[in-house]
């Protein structure tokens, strides 16, 4: 079963308008632009997403200080609020049959049926653990000195409510193994995406694929590519894939190039132009996609210059392909 998860708040904010120049980023519009990130999450989920993510990727005590609780808090409320106002739209259904979740016993935790959450919620809400440095610079990582922050972080996320705990975009290996390992040690199901940046230069397929294995043994129920150009994902997740983990694998790709043809447009250059350019851009992405279906992810989003509109068309293609392999099974 395909899951499909929500794609970028913070390059999605600054596309509509609010300013992220300090070292907060994303968590400044928690202060000023709180109306924006509840009309993102709300888009996501008209879009078809499933899993979505607080806006708490940068509220972690070094960028935010004293405030950071009170802030990730907020970020886990907003999200909450939309998940349910959107579910008190939609009539009562109950999720696929084969709907994933997992079990912890013997630290060895798989995905096995539905839990008693599922039954009643089609959505999950993740809280973003991020890097402590700036997730591009991993030479400015703490490395193992990351533990304290990352265990209160998880922690904290946690009582405020998550379901599951996304590190999302490491690329320091020591920070990453670090997070995960914190974030399991609650007890929650935790995701790792690991980035390879924006110019593919952080580290190849094989160093992604032999991080991925550690991070699997620290304790990830999933490991994603994330925020890796579209175009480069499908080696990473080849790499990761041959090595046979065990975990759910998934990317959460981002658009690449700003003149490229996967992402980066405004709403602004919406309303002054012409759609069918984000239209495009989408259904190349979602193209990408089906790929890395193909090659074993079952967990499927959108990361940095993507949109709503994204999320939409992949939706859109995981419904034909849903009905295209019911209509085979009853030939």
């Amino acid at each position: 079963m395909i899951t499909l998860l929500d794609g970028p708040l913070g390059t999605e904010l600054i596309a509509r308008g609010v300013s992220l120049d300090s070292d907060q980023w994303s968590a400044e519009a928690l202060v000023n632009a709180t109306e924006r990130i509840s009309q993102i999450h709300a888009e996501y989920l008209d879009a078809g997403a499933q899993v979505h993510t607080a806006n708490t990727f940068r509220t972690g005590p070094t960028h935010c200080g004293v405030r950071w609780r009170d802030l990730a808090r907020k970020a886990v409320t907003l999200a909450e609020e939309q998940i349910q106002n959107h579910t008190q739209k939609q009539p009562a259904k109950r999720p696929p049959t084969d709907a994933q979740t997992f079990d912890a016993s013997d630290g060895a935790r798989k995905f096995t049926g539905l839990t008693a959450k599922d039954a009643t919620s089609h959505y999950r809400l993740a809280g973003s653990i991020g890097p402590i440095a700036d997730c591009y610079r991993p030479d400015l990582s703490p490395g193992l000195e990351s533990k304290s922050e990352h265990r209160e972080m998880a922690h904290y996320l946690v009582e405020c409510g998550c379901d599951i705990l996304f590190c999302e975009t490491f690329a320091n290996p020591d920070e990453a193994v670090t997070a995960v390992r914190e974030a399991a040690k609650t007890g929650h199901e935790t995701w790792i995406s690991l980035t390879t940046g924006p110019e593919t230069n952080l580290m190849s397929p094989q160093q992604m694929a032999t991080l991925a294995a550690r991070c699997a043994d620290a304790g990830a129920t999933a490991v994603l590519v994330g925020c890796t150009p579209a175009a480069c994902s499908l080696d990473y997740l080849q790499a990761i894939e041959k090595l046979k983990l065990g975990v759910t694998l998934g990317v959460k790709a981002n658009a690449g190039p700003m003149n490229g043809d996967y992402g980066w447009h405004s709403v602004i250059d919406l309303e002054r132009k012409n759609a069918t350019t984000q239209v495009t851009a989408a259904q190349r992405y979602a193209d990408l996609a089906q790929r890395w279906i193909d090659h074993g992810a079952t967990l499927i989003g959108a990361c940095c210059g993507c949109s709503p509109k994204h999320i939409a068309e992949l939706a859109s293609r995981l419904k034909s392909r849903r009905e295209k392999a019911n209509s085979m099974t009853w030939s």
